[in-house]
Formats: C-alpha cells, sequence, structure tokens
C-alpha cells in the first residue's frame, strides 16, 4: 500500500513540472531546395503568441541565411543568421521584444538551401514556444 502511494505522489509531482514547463508547439515544415529557397510557414493570429521560435533540420545540412517574422500589427523582425545546421541540428531565435497585444506571429518566412549532396532534400521544422 505504501509503495502505492509513494509511486502516485511521484507521478503527480512529474505531471506538475511537466506542464509548468513550456512546451514547443509545431508550427510547419518545409522541404528545403539545393538552390536559395525562400519559404513562408502562416501561423496565424490564435497559435502567434510566442517568444522564441526553433528551427529543426531533418534528412540534410542546410546553410540558414535569415529569417523574417511578421507580426499582426505590422512590424517585422529580420534575423540575419548566415550559419550551417547540419541534419539533426537546431537554431534557436529568442524574439527580441516579447509578445504583446496585437503583436503575433503572421508569418515566418526563411531563406536558406541544402548542402547539394546524394542525401537529398533537407527538411525544416518549425516550432515556437511562449513565455
Amino acid at each position: 500500500m505504501f509503495r502505492i502511494l509513494i509511486a502516485a505522489l511521484a507521478v503527480m509531482l512529474f505531471s506538475a513540472s511537466a506542464s509548468s514547463a513550456r512546451e514547443w508547439v509545431r508550427l510547419g515544415d518545409r522541404h528545403v531546395g539545393f538552390m536559395n529557397d525562400r519559404d513562408t510557414i502562416h501561423v496565424g493570429k490564435h497559435e502567434g503568441r510566442f517568444v522564441r521560435l526553433k528551427l529543426l533540420v531533418r534528412g540534410n545540412d542546410i546553410k540558414l541565411n535569415s529569417i523574417k517574422v511578421f507580426f499582426g500589427n505590422g512590424e517585422v523582425e529580420d534575423i540575419v543568421f548566415d550559419q550551417h545546421i547540419r541534419a539533426g541540428g537546431e537554431a534557436v531565435i529568442k524574439l527580441a521584444h516579447g509578445w504583446h497585444e496585437g503583436r503575433f506571429i503572421r508569418d515566418v518566412e526563411m531563406h536558406y538551401h541544402s548542402r547539394p549532396d546524394f542525401r537529398g532534400e533537407a527538411v525544416a521544422e518549425l516550432w515556437g514556444q511562449e513565455d
């Protein structure tokens, strides 16, 4: 009986700590071409209250040139990277200004290209995290 009580308590504590941590929300993905590529992921008003973005790379390496974030209030944040991200790697972007009324993320435009090789095109997944 005592072991069951301890196990139940441990599960409750673990679930409480996991729910308090801010989880990453998947916003979409795009296939990255070998030439200079520009893709846009529409985020939208109800899901766009993020303060951090994360780009996960699968399948092949990419060269990330820049990310442009368009907000609902007309503001634009242009983040220059000019870095290589290996397959399985990621880039985390902390937006310069936190979320406030009207500043939801409308669209995210990515400028990049895959490394030309026999592994094929890369897939870039965009994730967002609320504060």
